[in-house]
Order: C-alpha cells, then sequence, then structure tokens
C-alpha cells in the first residue's frame, strides 16, 4: 500500500456500502463453505483489506449488507475492523437473486446520504479510494466502474453495472444486458 495523507474530513464520503452476501461459487474451491469476504488473501480475509483502506481514506461508517452465511461474515469483519469504523449490518435474505437486491437492501441503512459501493472480494487502495473520492461531485453517490473494453472471458465473470441517463446505477449484477460497465 503506498504511503498518504488522510483526505480533509469536511470532504470525505460520510458512509461506504460493502455488498458481502454472495456465496462466491466463482472463486471455485476456494469458497467451499467459506464466504467470498472471508476468502483467505496473504493470511488475512479479503474484505480486512478494503476496511483498512477506508479507514486510512478517512471513512469511518461502514455498512455491510450479508447474505450467505450471515453470522460468520459478521463476526469476521467486526474482528478486523479498524479502529474507530463504525459498521452496521443489513440482511439480504434474497442474496442468490444479485447484487442488485443488496444495494436494494442498504437504502435503509444509508439514510438518504451519500455513499461509497464497494464488492467485498474487491481489493481496493486506500490511495485510490482518496484520488476517487476526491474527483466526485458532492451531490452524488459514488461506485467505481470499468468502462473499458475486455475479453468476452473477463465481461462474463464481472458483474455488469446498468446506468440511467445521468448516470446513476439502476441495475447491478451477473448478466444484467445491455450494460454500460463492469463493477
Amino acid at each position: 500500500m503506498v504511503a498518504m495523507e488522510q483526505r480533509d474530513p469536511g470532504g470525505v464520503v460520510p458512509r461506504a456500502v460493502i455488498l458481502a452476501a454472495g456465496r462466491g461459487s466463482r472463486l471455485g474451491d476456494r469458497t467451499n463453505g467459506t464466504p467470498k469476504p472471508l476468502v483467505q488473501l496473504n493470511g488475512r480475509p479479503i474484505v480486512s483489506y478494503t476496511l483498512e483502506a477506508l479507514a486510512a481514506a478517512g471513512v469511518a461508517d461502514v455498512v455491510v449488507v450479508t447474505g450467505y452465511e450471515e453470522a460468520a461474515v459478521r463476526s469476521a469483519l467486526l474482528a478486523s475492523r479498524p479502529d474507530g469504523m463504525q459498521m452496521a449490518f443489513v440482511h439480504n435474505a434474497r442474496y442468490r437473486e444479485g447484487a442488485s437486491l443488496s444495494l436494494r437492501a442498504a437504502r435503509g441503512a444509508t439514510a438518504g446520504e451519500r455513499f461509497l459501493l464497494l464488492m467485498s472480494d474487491h481489493v481496493v487502495s486506500a490511495e485510490f479510494l482518496v484520488q476517487f473520492l476526491s474527483g466526485c461531485p458532492e451531490d452524488v453517490s459514488a461506485v467505481a466502474a470499468d468502462f473499458e473494453r475486455r475479453d468476452p472471458a473477463y465481461v462474463a465473470e464481472a458483474t455488469h453495472l446498468a446506468l440511467d441517463g445521468r448516470g446513476r446505477v439502476t441495475a447491478i449484477g451477473k448478466g444484467i444486458e445491455p450494460f454500460a460497465a463492469l463493477d
């Protein structure tokens, strides 16, 4: 991780939403009985890197949407949460039906405020988050999206984002067609 200065608290998005509800079947044998956010990367749950990056970027309020193996995910995230980070959990009982329902489940916990949307199995750096947040307008929720053309195998594995004419996410999940970007 690259050393960096923490952002001015006045410009920080007040909260992040982490979608951590899925089973992670695309990861094959690595998820046999292990929820996707808890798959180990260098001896730590993969989602712990995201929590660390959020804390370093000044985001201290996190909403985690759970589903598959909720108790295990909740316990592990609470154990690996950085000091000072507030964490709330929202359960998506319909997690098998796609990420857009997990995003919808988080709606009540975001209280209409801006939030940063992250996936539990994506490793991001604090530097990336600071740079991303610095460029975000203050009146929108933010999702980092990949608009690059990718090969079909990559696209088939990625989560798709559908956007409306104003750039707002209208659907998120596998197999969304047509899609404008990848998560």
